[in-house]
């Protein structure tokens, strides 16, 4: 038990030591080392101590010059080394949902290339690196991030731009699981719209998902797997508008937006 209390210790003041460097006036490459330290692979962390590690990847990007932080918030996004990193990013997004109401004019384009890189992190992780593919893990991340409506509807506006880059590096040949990977990186945000009260992320969900998808799927080279993504995606939009708990807005949005693809069904 004492040795237990003593590592807890220890860990407490190795994360605290670092939130207080990256938050001070240091140059660029101290907070960069710093952050490398902390997300090396000889560590590990539980949900509690990488929100605290979170707090501190904030303050390092609100004190770096935006000149110099694209590199600072590379190293956020991409630079964790140790074995749970979906741990790492879902801490990161419940960390930016309670924060990012208090994030000034001046600093949000920062914190937005943030949740860009996050985004497109966790859909590799998702899709590329994990077997079989995790898409529970996407939905876990905008469960995480309805609790703030901005970040949520900035998430909904960058995923299928970050979607399309993933799928493009790794190239998919087979035309249905192309599409069976778009409706199932799809559905997480189908559940938002069958639970979301907010009128902006109904409409930012039906822009730049749905008939963002539609333009997507209108290009040649990716018509081979259009019919196929269509006839499912209208049955998913379909099944969740008759789910019993809906309400009836809800059910509308998605009957509406389920109308789209129908012609093709």
């Amino acid at each position: 038990m004492s040795c237990a209390r003593g590592k807890n210790k220890a860990v407490y003041h190795h994360i605290r030591n670092f939130v207080h460097l990256v938050s001070t006036p240091v140059g660029n490459e101290k907070r960069r080392k710093a952050i490398g330290n902390i997300l090396s692979p000889n560590n590990e962390f539980n949900e509690k101590e990488l929100i605290e590690i979170w707090k501190g990847l904030y303050y390092a990007i609100w004190y770096t010059e935006v000149a110099k932080c694209e590199e600072l918030i590379y190293d956020v996004a991409y630079g964790c080394r140790y074995p749970n990193e979906k741990a790492y990013l879902i801490a990161g997004f419940k960390l930016l949902a309670r924060e990012w109401m208090g994030i000034d004019f001046y600093r949000v384009d920062k914190y937005a290339l943030l949740v860009r890189h996050m985004v497109n992190r966790s859909l590799r992780i998702a899709i590329l690196e994990s077997d079989p593919r995790d898409f529970e893990f996407l939905d876990e991340i905008f469960q995480t991030s309805q609790k703030s409506v901005e970040l949520c509807n900035h998430i909904i506006e960058v995923y299928l731009d970050e979607l399309k880059n993933v799928t493009m590096r790794q190239v998919i040949w087979n035309p249905e699981e192309k599409s069976d990977v778009y409706v199932n990186a799809i559905k997480p945000v189908i559940k938002i719209m069958s639970t979301s009260t907010d009128s902006r992320v109904m409409s930012t969900i039906k822009e730049y998902i749905f008939i963002e998808m539609q333009a997507f799927l209108s290009s040649d080279c990716e018509s081979k797997w259009q019919d196929r993504f269509y006839q499912n995606i209208f049955k998913e939009l379909l099944n969740a508008g008759k789910g019993e708990e809906i309400c009836l807005k809800n059910r509308k949005a998605l009957f509406d937006t389920a109308s789209l693809f129908k012609e093709s069904c």
